[in-house]
């Protein structure tokens, strides 16, 4: 996949009259990858690709095609510079047949006659051949079914050839072995170096199909990640939490929440069985035909002993009343939420029932849900993997070590051969070796830092060194995505007390933080300065910001948003327990969809004299 930046939109807002559909989103498209718009019911993500498709004009914000600043005023206007877009709602003229269709708006002149229409004809069927039709071209779409419309409006979008092409949801009215077809055909379009822009609620299909995807929430951009670098369930509660949180934590209505049960039932068997949160389905009649293990496992049995039974024909709690409730709420195919009650094993879960509707609200059946909320089994997980990382980091303190040996080796033997009588081209070619063997020889450095035993007694840390080190080791990070870095240090050497090698973790892990939240080409500012009796030491970026409904969940344990499989981050609540115990503070500012701004304090101190040290 190439790494052109093919399209950049900042900052992009959009209101409908009172209603803030996008609240500055960003989104960038590379040339010839394949990037996934994924999020819940009125997250963004139609009104983002209208804009994008001509038919909405952003109210703020810039569009960016080709490195040309653009604005499109129509959907001609959009296709005349290469974006084409297929929209959710089937957008053909019935009255004329496949070919007019496909040709709409760019049908020949009268003096070129039957020729010309016996070239479209041939050019119409073969596309329609590759998306896997084949039917009477000359045919009023009116008397096609409505997946035969839909891929003679795909063909339209393809006959253009766009640069970028926007598919918003249209495998729901596709049949398997349509999908098939129109995947090959998006697989060659990204290998001619086009792109697409994919926009579903079937992760299937992302982790098929896509190079990144992109997360809307509330008109917000969340995050923007490499598929194949995803942790699939992370990706799930980001993109669908309604279903996962607890009551009262939002204000969507009703029919929001059930199409987003919708989405989790149209989901794969698959995805249901790796929910960490216990789930069974119910049908119509109430009785279970789908069961997880993290269900079966609260109620220590086998899923295959709750599939088919009713609620009557098992017990979910020994507390009668309860049990009572559940099953009274699922027969009147109502919603319920109950929390901290005891169920089979576990002693504290949150319970909730919601009922399952097609688009017509007709009544499908319910959904279960039974989370675990005891913190042990978190708790033992994040200490087995901070156990592991332990090990990890003293295996990489080992080889850095080992490093360091032949790199002093070959500086020895530069330092040589500079001494011979040489021309200057030798010397200069000299020299730059020996520049990036210090270069390494830092990195290796700052590595080995680690590795250092804790002291004792605290040490008087230059918070200038210490960042320079810290953004040393992320350096290949912001030159990865182009970052644009600025460093303002405004006290030097900006002096406090304490343990280095945990003050460094915390400003990785915020500078990390920054890293994931911005675009390519973003920017991160770092400052030092004063303040008062502190130092403050700010990591600012224009990345997606914190939505409002998590700021008060930003510094709870175990809590993240990150999607990678890689996630090792300490976490901002381990961050503030470190800066507190240094006598600092750790605060952060953001406004959703455009900054992030954190804040550390920490107390100023001066360097121990010499009858001090000793």
């Amino acid at each position: 996949m190439a790494d052109t930046t093919l399209l950049q939109m900042r900052n992009i807002h959009y209101s409908y009259g009172g209603y803030q559909a996008l609240r500055g989103v960003d989104l960038d498209i590379r040339s010839g990858e394949i990037h996934a718009l994924v999020g819940e019911h009125r997250a963004g993500k139609s009104t983002l690709m209208r804009i994008l498709g001509g038919n909405l004009v952003p109210q703020r914000g810039d569009i960016v095609l080709k490195g040309r600043s653009v604005q499109f005023y129509s959907p001609q206007d959009a296709m005349s510079r290469g974006i084409g877009m297929v929209y959710q709602s089937i957008m053909v003229i019935p009255s004329l047949n496949a070919i007019e269709n496909i040709y709409s708006g760019r049908m020949p002149g009268a003096w070129l006659g039957y020729r010309r229409y016996g070239h479209m004809l041939t050019e119409s069927r073969k596309l329609l051949k590759e998306l896997g039709q084949e039917f009477d071209l000359l045919t009023p779409l009116s008397e096609l079914s409505v997946a035969q419309q839909q891929m003679v409006e795909v063909a339209r979008i393809l006959a253009i050839s766009p640069d970028i092409l926007i598919l918003d949801e249209i495998s729901n009215r596709m049949k398997d072995e349509e999908l098939v077809h129109l995947f090959r055909i998006l697989e060659d379009f990204r290998k001619a170096g086009k792109s697409i822009i994919y926009i579903t609620q079937n992760f299937d299909e992302i982790f098929e199909l896509a190079d990144r995807v992109t997360v809307l929430q509330d008109g917000y951009r969340k995050s923007t990640e490499t598929v194949a670098e995803l942790d699939r369930m992370r990706l799930y509660r980001l993109a669908f939490d309604a279903v996962l949180e607890t009551p009262g934590t939002q204000s969507r209505g009703v029919p929001e929440e059930e199409r987003q049960l919708l989405a989790l039932r149209r989901y794969s068997h698959s995805l249901i069985e790796d929910l960490p949160v216990g789930v069974m389905i119910f049908d119509r009649e109430g009785m279970v035909y789908q069961a997880n293990h993290s269900a079966a496992g609260i109620l220590e049995t086998e899923p295959s002993f709750l599939i088919g039974r009713t609620l009557g024909d098992f017990s979910l709690s020994e507390d009668r009343l309860i049990n009572d409730e559940i099953r009274t709420t699922l027969s009147n195919r109502g919603k319920g939420a109950w929390e901290g009650v005891s169920i089979g094993r576990a002693k504290f879960v949150k319970a909730r029932i919601l009922p399952l509707h097609d688009e017509d609200f007709s009544y499908l059946g319910a959904l279960l849900t039974l989370e675990d909320a005891s913190l042990s089994a978190s708790v033992k997980e994040y200490l087995t993997e901070a156990e592991k990382h332990q090990y990890t980091a003293e295996l990489a303190a080992g080889v850095a070590h080992e490093v360091n040996n032949p790199l002093g080796i070959i500086n020895n033997y530069l330092e040589l051969l500079k001494l011979k009588e040489r021309d200057d081209d030798d010397l200069i070619k000299l020299d730059k070796i020996q520049k990036e063997i210090r270069r390494i020889t830092e990195i290796v450095g700052s590595l080995l830092s680690f590795s250092r035993l804790p002291r004792k007694n605290e040490a008087v840390v230059s918070l200038v060194e210490l960042l320079d080190e810290v953004l040393l080791l992320l350096g290949h990070r912001f030159a990865e995505k182009r970052i644009k870095l600025e460093k303002r240090f405004q006290t030097d050497p900006a002096l406090t007390k304490g343990d280095e090698n945990r003050l460094k973790q915390v400003f990785i892990n915020l500078l990390m933080n920054s890293l994931e939240a911005v675009l390519d080409e973003g920017r991160i500012a770092v400052d030092i300065s004063k303040a008062g009796e502190f130092l403050r030491v700010r990591v600012s970026d224009n990345g997606h910001g914190i939505p409002l409904d998590l700021e008060e969940s930003v510094f709870q344990p175990f809590f993240t948003t990150k999607l990678t499989k890689t996630n090792t981050g300490l976490g901002l609540s381990i961050c503030d327990h470190i800066i507190k115990a240094h006598g600092g503070t750790l605060s952060y500012e953001s406004t959703p969809g455009e900054w992030t701004s954190f804040d550390v304090l920490l107390p100023r101190t001066s360097r121990p004299s010499a009858q001090e040290r000793v």
